[in-house]
């Protein structure tokens, strides 16, 4: 069976970090963070400021995901 490649964005909070755990055991799940990735695996997680001008730059040479999954959360 062919394995996934979806991307949680905010794979660091309760939400994003739990469906990692799920959805990592049949598919491959990159998962961003902002300031806290001990919620991540080290090799799946990669830092996404949201407030940036181009927050998700470093994904444009990349393989295409099959799901992109919103789970971030405003610190306001």
């Amino acid at each position: 069976m062919k394995k996934n490649r979806i991307l949680i964005v905010g794979g660091s909070s309760y939400i994003g970090s739990n469906l990692a755990t799920v959805l990592g055991q049949d598919n491959t799940v990159i998962g961003t963070f902002n300031s806290n990735h001990s919620n991540i695996k080290k090799n799946h997680a990669i830092h996404v400021g949201l407030t940036e001008a181009d927050p998700f730059k470093l994904f444009k040479n990349e393989k295409p995901f099959d799901a992109v999954i919103w789970a971030a959360q405003s610190k306001e």
